[in-house]
């Protein structure tokens, strides 16, 4: 083997490839379980050089954990760089054009940003080559832990406390903390805001706040994007904060230059707008001067998208499908409301019935309604939700502007639920309906085939995946998130038994149906495929644990493809999130296999 001169060697990370075209979600926390190099045992001389990763990135993915549970990743593999590949500019960051594929931001993805502060925290503090075991051992690392339930990322140190999202954790020494940033409540701060916040102790009984504007996420920042379309919108307003940490009596003091904010302190509470504060005992008598502030940082900096009046925009994800005879809740996000503007759903369904329901404030930006059951009947609901004030009434979706009730008025867009009898048979997925979120993985695009065909029922699609002849077997799979698209039905999953798969395929090679749960174990039974369509039963009490694919599969192509979780628990479907087909053909043998449907029946 000729030796290399070269002095380090450099990588890149993007556990769950890019450009998706929608939203990621499930728990990923498996793909970035370990930065696996294949040739790091079988080359001496790799271990002596410098490693460094040269971009890495979680792409189409909005949730807080991943950059920490990376960060570990890199430290045990025993890289001593690694750069963070995109950054969005403040100027475009509302709508998410710097790169479709990813998204990070402080004002805009204040819970990412503080994850990446994390992560930066680890990899600057972990020893190089210590291993944390496998997924779930290794969401505890250190002074640092990731949790998808809560989906959270947290450092805890005697001087520095950091949640991503609120959490329940107390602090490690309260006593001695020097800095906090965070967003949600904490045992040190309860806040109604969903901005990020920074408390830096610059004297004793003495701290700078920073608080960001709130945020309210709009529509899908992965999909398509474009300068005209707003995916998430900045929020000016006060937001209540209740400091727990602070002992004795304080003032809060305005510092960014034109902060014209009066702050009234109760007890440990007060209302806040965005921008920075100097929070102190009344006792203290510290000079400015004297303030010892985090390097680069001056006392009066603040940054931040300007406020800007907007009208009233609702974010709404109506159920799939609900129960017959059970009320449901439905829920909105609201940004640019007033405090006099009343929020109302009008409801109606298929068998004439109709009432209007006022939506209730739950948080600064929540409300929600509750559909009574004597509406719930078999059939379909469709509903607006309608926001009145003293410019009129605007009707969502859609945001029309104007009388919904006037004589002219033509357009009557609504959202829609299918509300199912009792006992009828529960879709996790179809092929129509999940065409444009449903991955694939699809190693040899040349010779395989992806696709979308008719089924052999009425106006359906099936997914088609297929391999050519080849001298060596291979494998195609894809899967499906379909937590939310049962959660109107959620009550009813223990009444099923069976788990149903409408099938074609080539006679000869067996497929594997794999239920995945939240904590990332796989559950699968095989299947038989036949040249004609059939509805293969699985009983959902044969399901076996086994391993199952990492999709979308992670970049670069040496890190590994499937995971076995380490723990095992009892099959419930009630934790299940995510299906995956998958199917191996044999060698010098061409295969496909069509899927329509996958349901749950008793």
């Amino acid at each position: 083997m000729v030796q290399s001169a070269v002095a380090g060697h450099s990588f890149q990370w993007y556990p769950k490839g890019l450009v998706a075209g929608h939203e990621l979600k499930g728990n990923f926390l498996p793909h970035v379980d370990a930065y696996t190099i294949p040739f790091g045992d079988t080359i001496p001389a790799f271990h002596s050089r410098a490693k460094m990763v040269y971009e890495f990135d979680a792409g189409d993915v909005l949730q807080p954990i991943m950059y920490p549970a990376m960060a570990r990743s890199f430290r045990k593999a025993g890289f001593q760089w690694a750069t963070q590949f995109a950054y969005d500019p403040m100027v475009t960051a509302h709508a998410n054009t710097e790169y479709q594929t990813h998204y990070l931001n402080l004002a805009y993805t204040p819970a990412k940003a503080i994850s990446l502060l994390i992560a930066a925290r680890a990899f600057q503090t972990l020893p190089r080559l210590k291993n944390y075991g496998a997924y779930p051992a290794d969401t505890l690392f250190g002074a640092f832990r990731v949790s998808y339930a809560q989906q959270l990322s947290e450092m805890n140190t005697d001087e520095e406390f950091y949640p991503s999202n609120s959490t329940l954790t107390t602090p490690k020494n309260t006593a001695l903390l020097q800095h906090i940033a965070g967003v949600g409540s904490s045992p040190l701060v309860q806040y109604e805001g969903t901005g990020a916040y920074f408390f830096d102790k610059v004297a004793a009984g003495t701290w700078r706040l920073e608080v960001m504007p709130d945020v309210v996420y709009l529509r899908d920042p992965f999909e398509k994007a474009s300068p005209k379309k707003e995916v998430t919108r900045i929020q000016w307003q006060e937001n209540k904060m209740l400091l727990l940490g602070l002992s004795g009596p304080f003032e809060v003091e305005t510092l960014d230059a034109g902060n014209k904010h009066s702050i009234q302190v109760e007890g440990t509470a007060f209302s806040i707008a965005p921008g920075t504060y100097l929070v102190k005992e009344v006792s203290v008598t510290a000079a400015p001067s004297s303030y010892k502030l985090p390097a680069g940082l001056r006392l009066n900096d603040f940054y931040a998208p300007g406020f800007v009046k907007q009208p009233p925009f609702v974010v709404h994800q109506p159920a799939v499908e609900v129960s017959a005879g059970m009320d449901f809740r439905i829920s909105a996000k609201i940004a640019g409301l007033s405090t006099s503007d009343k929020v109302t759903a009008e409801v109606r369904n298929t068998a004439g019935q109709w009432k209007t329901i006022t939506l209730q404030k739950l948080t600064a930006y929540d409300y929600g309604a509750l559909i009574p059951a004597d509406m719930v009947v078999p059939g379909m609901i469709n509903y607006r939700i309608m926001i009145k004030n003293s410019h009129g009434i605007a009707s969502f979706p859609g945001g029309l502007q104007g009388d919904p009730y006037a004589w002219d008025e033509h357009r009557n867009e609504s959202w829609t639920t299918f509300v199912s009898p009792a006992g009828a048979n529960l879709a996790l997925f179809t092929a129509g309906e999940a065409k444009s979120t449903t991955t694939v993985f699809n190693p040899d695009w040349k010779n395989n085939v992806v696709a979308y065909t008719a089924s052999n029922a009425p106006l359906s699609l099936a997914l088609k995946t297929a391999v050519g002849t080849a001298s060596t077997a291979r494998s195609i799979a894809w899967q499906y998130y379909f937590k939310e698209r049962i959660s109107g039905r959620k009550s009813e999953l223990i009444n099923f038994s069976k788990i149903v798969i409408k099938v074609r395929g080539t006679a000869g090679p067996k497929g594997k149906l794999s239920l995945v749960t939240g904590n990332a174990i796989a559950y699968s039974s095989p299947f038989v495929l036949t040249g004609v369509w059939q509805e293969v039963e699985i009983a959902i009490g044969t399901l076996k644990k086994s391993d199952y694919l990492l999709l979308p599969r992670p970049y670069p192509g040496f890190l590994p493809l499937q995971f076995s979780a380490a723990s095992e628990t009892a099959f419930n479907m009630t934790d299940a999130e995510v299906l995956q087909v998958s199917f191996t053909a044999p060698a010098l043998e061409a295969a496909g296999i069509e899927v329509e449907s996958v349901y749950l029946k008793k």
